[in-house]
């Protein structure tokens, strides 16, 4: 399964290589790079999305779950509080998703 998101991978980087000023081609990086349990990666391209697109709510919502990935829980309620902020039904999943995590259920 791996190698299916390694060869995502390479073809975001080609992608945003070619359009360096689209955001979709860094959230499509940033999807393969938690698929591949690394969320640090994860984190530096979803802030590279968001700087180009800062009200983006799906960056946000991933960059919140990298966070929670790696145990940062001050960066994790504010990326949660941004995307409060941009789309509460997005945050109200995010906030089940990471209880369910928690949880184990």
């Amino acid at each position: 399964p791996s190698g299916s998101w390694n060869a995502l991978l390479a073809l975001a980087d080609a992608w945003s290589s070619a359009q360096p000023q689209n955001a979709e081609p860094l959230l499509v990086r940033a999807k393969a790079l938690q698929k591949l349990n690394r969320p640090d990666a994860a984190v530096v391209a979803f802030d590279d999305a968001l700087r180009l697109t800062p009200n983006d709510p799906a960056a946000w919502y991933g960059l919140a779950f990298a966070y929670a990935s790696l145990g940062d829980e001050a960066a994790l309620r504010g990326a949660q509080a941004r995307l409060g902020a941009l789309d509460e039904a997005l945050a109200a999943d995010l906030k089940v998703l990471l209880l369910r995590l928690q949880t184990g259920r």
